[in-house]
């Protein structure tokens, strides 16, 4: 097995109008037997990351997993 990093990009969307998007780049370790694994288990990890909640003014804010950016060892 060999160490990799995987950069995430995730993104922010709301119910409303006037929502600017945010942006949330994360760094993650994980081990794989080649980068194509590395790469899968990488955009599991994102998907487990996505949410939903309500926030102080009653909007819906939605995180999702945008993009992996790149896997390296």
């Amino acid at each position: 097995m060999t160490t990799y990093i995987a950069v995430l990009l995730c993104e922010t969307s709301a119910d409303s109008n006037d929502h600017a998007p945010l942006y949330q780049e994360s760094f993650v370790l994980l081990t794989a037997a080649d980068e194509a694994r590395a790469r899968e288990k990488a955009e599991v990890h994102g998907k487990s990351l996505e949410t939903s909640y309500e926030n102080e003014a009653g909007e819906l804010i939605t995180w999702r997993l945008r993009h992996v950016v790149d896997v390296g060892e």
